[in-house]
């Protein structure tokens, strides 16, 4: 069975377009203008992007003042502070398995 189907004569027109006379005139179109608050909800929207993107470890810019040492000297007593906090965690994690179960 082979069944043809063929389009209505004289429909050339594709997509669909309404015809003139129900197609709304350009006044009566409503205007789309960007209010403030659209225009700030785009800069909110684009620098809470850029600031989820920021580097973890930003060298901190204060000052010319700050020095290579004194920014060394910070990330040493930072990575000291996380060894403690390390070695903290696995003395007590020890001292769990070693208290029996109540």
């Amino acid at each position: 069975m082979h069944t043809t189907v063929s389009t209505k004569p004289g429909r050339l027109d594709h997509p669909p377009q309404p015809r003139p006379e129900s197609a709304p005139e350009r006044s009566q179109l409503r205007s789309r203008h960007v209010r403030p608050i659209d225009r700030l909800a785009l800069h909110v929207g684009a620098a809470l992007i850029k600031w989820g993107r920021r580097p973890a470890a930003v060298r901190p810019v204060i000052s010319a003042v700050v020095e290579a040492e004194d920014w060394e000297a910070a990330q040493r007593i930072r990575a000291e502070r996380e060894q403690a906090t390390e070695r903290l965690r696995v003395d007590l994690l020890s001292y769990r398995m070693s208290v029996p179960f109540r």
